[in-house]
């Protein structure tokens, strides 16, 4: 969630800054720096305090969190949908790793911590920034002869061997192949990407931010066609985070900058799909 999105949810909301220091126990003076705009980049657990506030917490609020039914028969054929996305089984939760990937078909769960989550499908500008950032990083991969691999989604990863939650990053670099399974990745791959989009942005923010850096994920980027940046976290090498915008060039930490991805580029591939913000 942005700054302009905290903004708008808390005014929705009709909370005060004192309301909000309160319910989320940051401190008043950093909840004014934040939303008077003198502080520009919150540290994430303030950021993930900020939002258990304003993020909704039931599953009517929330678009992208399947609804289940505790009281499943194992025998019951039934299944419920959210919109035009993928189908669920009716199960009662937490769900098992297991049960994601014994689903039919070509059906995108995301499991975090037992909970599962539809995968809306991807805008153009979404695969178009995912295509085209894979092959650079796979055209390095090749032509430097790195033990590595690039993965697009829909792969899942397993982190932490936690058998309640499997994610799927639109992007990975894994350059330890004993972590390959033949349904899924077990274990932390070294960089993951993911572009933000309405449905997942929150998750990807906050929830999979912290499962990654916790997995022991070197890097992670988040990219944000909408505003044209790119959010470089350096889990490893640094524990640095870093914010470029589309016009900037983005060293590949886990590759000591001897890969730099020019997103300047990028902005001219994307074309009128960036203009249109697609996202």
């Amino acid at each position: 969630m942005t700054i302009d999105e905290m903004k708008k949810r808390k005014g929705e909301l009709g909370l005060t800054n004192e309301m909000l220091a309160e319910q989320s126990g940051v401190p008043l003076g950093t909840v004014q720096k934040i939303f008077a705009g003198i502080t520009k980049a919150p540290r994430y657990t303030t950021i993930l305090a900020l939002e258990r506030v304003l993020t909704p917490s039931s599953p009517e609020e929330s678009p992208d969190r399947l609804s289940y039914s505790p009281s499943y028969n194992e025998t019951d054929a039934s299944v419920i949908s959210d919109g035009a996305f993928s189908y669920l089984p009716r199960h009662s939760v937490p769900l098992t790793v297991e049960d994601i990937l014994a689903l039919p078909g070509e059906q995108r769960i995301e499991l975090i911590d037992g909970i599962p989550y539809d995968m809306a499908p991807p805008s153009t500008l979404h695969q178009k920034t995912v295509t085209w950032l894979s092959y650079r990083f796979s055209d390095y991969i090749f032509q430097n002869r790195k033990p590595c691999s690039a993965y697009v989604s829909p792969v899942g990863v397993q982190l932490n061997h936690d058998d309640r939650t499997l994610l799927e990053p639109d992007l990975l670099i894994l350059c330890d192949p004993e972590k390959v399974r033949s349904t899924h990745i077990l274990g932390a791959p070294d960089l993951i990407v993911e572009v933000l989009s309405p449905a997942t942005q929150i998750r990807d923010m906050t929830l999979k931010l912290y499962k990654y850096q916790d997995a022991g994920v070197r890097e992670y980027w988040i990219i944000d066609t909408k505003n044209q940046r790119i959010i470089v976290y350096e889990f490893a090498r640094t524990g640095l985070t870093h914010i470029y915008t589309f016009s900037d060039r983005v060293p590949v930490g886990i590759w000591d900058g001897s890969c730099s991805i020019d997103f300047n580029e990028f902005a001219e591939h994307a074309g009128s799909l960036l203009k249109d913000r697609g996202e």
